[in-house]
């Protein structure tokens, strides 16, 4: 794999690979030319792509030559970066994204394409496919049903054995997230957060990649200081950035008592964790207990996306697990304009503490204000309603 993000890797990348004779790998392929239309050669294309998400990732060039041996098979040596001739690169990367998206099972999230121009005869195609969690997937092309993964060496089909491990991971990765949740949860309950947070109704948001349980996955923390994506916290006007020992810390100037009402905190493991007080304390101020619906919504959209933005920057592939929790809002009620001709009393919320089903995002261009409505709709319902209001019949929101 070209240690560096897909959108900057540049020709010189790929001249060096072939200058340094850097011979393919785990995670390295070299192909002179795209995959025909045949069903055997998008088996093979499938097979490729498959393994390398089954294994540890990867990077497919095509548009790279490579050394043959005497009996005209390729060696895995490049000798040459001579680009693709006479093709359209968006028109190869759609057909490759069709056959990907019904020849693979279960879809593998976060495959990244890209055109590298300054050759010879075409661009050279990068294909970046990411380290699935949920694997293993299998090729299911026009009948094929087989599993591969890889070595140094290539591709192979996988064993019995090798399933059952990467069947049991799969399983296991889930259970894993929603302890990190309760752990959180608990220790922001007991007050054992950066903060600390106002001793009061709270609103905690997560984002957790699955690759950040990766043991060796860590994110250059120093990096974060300049960053353009950088998320605000939630309902606050001013903030500063520090660093600390989970990463690095957004939260306004703390109360005359130590206590903030709001914080964002990067974990050095890619995970993202936003908390709020103020937006439940009574309406700024008053004894009402109240969730403002429509406010609260949007501010959620508008911190996902920010993160999944500075989360896409950081590399940090799909799948990614959003969760939104409630503590201490026993009794309260959706703050509704009661105007609206739909308005209906609100219930009073039954439990302390809500944690909401999380939802999952398999493509970082996937809009939050569409992800996220199964969230909103159970706030809504913990409140008595059908779903939430701020979404129009066909979905779409308001």
């Amino acid at each position: 794999m070209i240690v560096r993000p897909i959108g900057e890797i540049t020709s010189a990348d790929i001249e060096r690979l072939v200058t340094d004779q850097q011979p393919e790998n785990r995670t390295l392929e070299y192909k002179q030319a795209v995959h025909a239309s045949t069903d055997a050669d998008v088996k093979e294309f499938l097979a490729d792509v498959s393994s390398f998400a089954n294994a540890g990732g990867g990077d497919i060039l095509y548009g790279v030559e490579e050394l043959r041996d005497r009996d005209n098979k390729p060696t895995g040596i490049p000798v040459a970066a001579s680009g693709l001739a006479g093709v359209n690169p968006d028109s190869v990367i759609l057909r490759m994204e069709s056959s990907i998206r019904t020849g693979i099972a279960p879809r593998i999230a976060g495959i990244q394409f890209c055109p590298v121009s300054g050759f010879a005869q075409g661009p050279v195609i990068v294909v970046r496919i990411p380290r699935s969690w949920i694997s293993p997937h299998a090729v299911t092309y026009r009948g094929a049903f087989r599993f591969y993964s890889r070595t140094s060496n290539g591709k192979y089909s996988m064993d019995v054995r090798e399933l059952r491990a990467a069947f049991a991971l799969s399983e296991e990765l889930p259970e894993i997230i929603r302890r990190f949740r309760i752990d959180r949860v608990n220790s922001i309950h007991g007050g054992g957060v950066p903060g600390p947070l106002e001793p009061c109704a709270k609103l905690v948001i997560h984002l957790v990649p699955f690759s950040s349980f990766d043991s060796g996955s860590q994110i250059e923390v120093k990096s974060l200081r300049n960053h353009k994506s950088l998320p605000m916290p939630i309902d606050c006007n001013s903030w500063t950035w520090r660093y600390n020992f989970e990463g690095y810390l957004a939260s306004p100037e703390a109360t005359n008592k130590g206590f903030v009402d709001s914080y964002v905190q990067i974990f050095r493991n890619g995970i993202i964790e936003a908390a709020n007080t103020s937006m439940l304390s009574g309406l700024r101020g008053s004894d009402s207990k109240r969730i403002p619906g429509e406010h609260f919504e949007q501010q959620m959209i508008d911190l996902v996306r920010r993160c999944l933005n500075l989360q896409s920057d950081l590399d940090l592939s799909p799948p990614i697990i959003v969760m939104l929790t409630f503590l201490g809002v026993k009794g309260y009620c959706l703050d509704i304009d009661r105007a609206n001709p739909w308005y209906q009393r609100p219930l009073p919320i039954e439990h302390d503490k809500l944690l909401i089903p999380e939802v999952v995002v398999e493509e970082l261009t996937d809009d939050a204000a569409d992800f996220l409505r199964p969230i909103f709709d159970t706030v809504w319902q913990a409140s008595g309603w059908d779903g939430s209001k701020n979404y129009d019949d066909s979905g779409k929101r308001r």
